[in-house]
């Protein structure tokens, strides 16, 4: 593969930012996450906003900051600090425990929806 189609192939594989939240957030492969995504965009958006609204309003700013939910840009975590006037690592704390809160309610999605299909 020449190195012009490797990388044009490398572009086409980037995935945005709903894309990068369900797949770190909750170990939706890659090919999923992109066949979720080809499926419907607005769903996915909406998923997602649906899934932040479990956590408080610094938390959903917090994750939506980091993972570029809100302009595509991923803020650093030093910048939503500066942002929001935060103490230093307030927001890797922040980010902890709404990723704790979206896991354990992404695990009770999973076993939910498995006793609805069963």
């Amino acid at each position: 593969c020449s190195p012009i189609l490797h990388k044009e192939k490398e572009m086409n594989q980037k995935l945005t930012p709903q894309e990068k939240f369900l797949k770190s957030f909750f170990g939706i492969s890659e090919e999923k996450t992109r066949s979720l995504h080809k499926m419907q965009q607005a769903l996915l958006g909406d998923l997602i906003a649906e899934m932040l609204k479990i956590l408080s309003y610094r938390q959903r700013e917090v994750i939506k900051l980091r993972y570029g939910l809100v302009d595509g840009k991923f803020y650093t975590r030093a910048e939503i600090e500066r942002k929001f006037e935060m103490k230093n690592g307030r927001v890797r704390r922040i980010e902890k425990s709404a990723i704790t809160l979206l896991k354990v309610y992404y695990e009770i999605f999973v076993m939910l929806q498995e006793i609805l299909d069963s």
